[in-house]
């Protein structure tokens, strides 16, 4: 056992590994080695182990590993992660609330709705992420978000280690960030635990029609995007009133390569990893359509999250 697995037993944490790489539980599949990995197999688990190094070991809470670009040097961070899902629905007759923890699959979540005729995100289907994931992102398309519908969240408070829990509304997210997602930007790092959903008995509908919306959607993802290709889904946040896609296609970037990264031509907003591509490939390709916009007077943001 390393010294850093002898640190954290010492902490009460478990199922710790120092040998894995970020390259295998991202989906751009590019990243270096931790500090460590920490596996949580339940929900008190997960909330013990954060009681235990939290200010005392730097740590990263990675879901499905779908938006992220980690480079693939040594990182100075300890990752924790977990694969377990639990969903339960209430009703009464004027609403559904339904609890989810972050790690749950957020398809998981999407597919039990339907299958219980709750409507209200079957358009988000395709996305790889968790419902922590989603939320800390504000994930969604045009016209439906993951905060539509969220009412709670409980999260982890690091500088006052203690566990909150918060009444939420819209004013709380924005395009692609949430309020959570601000914080961590500014160091006050919260980690998100749990989440309540609120669906107004309206939303109560036939789940054939919900499914056939899930699969139409899918469908289109598979037409439009590259999604047999390793990537980080959309690299760059749509403008107000032009999709980032459209931008970096007119540039001339569609197809663009750099080492085995490469500009999808099925879709110019998604960076592909064809050909066991390098951080700094990816890194090149971004740099090089950020500095070619500006000079159009496009000031592009990325969506991906990059770690170092």
């Amino acid at each position: 056992m390393s010294k850093k697995n002898t640190f954290l037993t010492n902490l009460k944490v478990h199922n710790c590994r120092d040998d894995i790489c970020l390259s295998t539980l991202t989906t751009y599949g590019i990243g270096g080695k931790p500090l460590g990995v920490i596996f949580v197999n339940n929900h008190q688990e997960y909330i013990k182990t954060l009681y235990s190094i939290s200010n005392r070991v730097p740590y990263r809470i990675l879901g499905k590993g779908s938006n992220i670009l980690a480079n693939d040097e040594r990182l100075d961070f300890f990752i924790i992660t977990g694969k377990y899902r639990i969903v339960r629905i209430f009703r009464d007759e004027r609403k559904i609330r339904v609890f989810s923890t972050s790690f749950t699959e957020l398809q998981y979540f999407i597919k039990l709705l339907i299958d219980n005729g709750i409507s209200g995100y079957e358009e988000l289907a395709g996305i790889p992420a968790t419902v922590g994931g989603a939320v800390f992102n504000n994930a969604g398309i045009k016209n439906v978000e993951i905060s539509d519908f969220l009412k709670k969240v409980t999260f982890f408070d690091r500088k006052r280690k203690s566990i909150r829990s918060i009444e939420v509304d819209k004013t709380f997210f924005s395009y692609r960030n949430s309020f959570f997602k601000q914080e961590n930007m500014n160091g006050n790092m919260l980690d998100l635990v749990s989440f309540v959903f609120e669906f107004p008995s309206k939303n109560i509908t036939d789940k054939n029609k919900l499914k056939q919306i899930y699969k139409d959607t899918w469908h289109k993802r598979i037409i439009t995007q590259p999604i047999n290709q390793k990537s980080c889904g959309s690299v760059f946040k749509n403008l107000s009133n032009t999709p980032a896609w459209k931008i970096v296609s007119d540039l001339g970037y569609r197809g663009y390569t750099v080492g085995g990264a490469k500009v999808s031509e099925k879709h110019s907003n998604f960076i592909v990893n064809f050909n066991n591509a390098k951080f700094s490939d990816v890194i090149n390709i971004i740099q090089k359509i950020k500095n070619d916009s500006l000079k159009k007077g496009i000031n592009l943001e990325e969506e991906v999250e990059i770690w170092k």
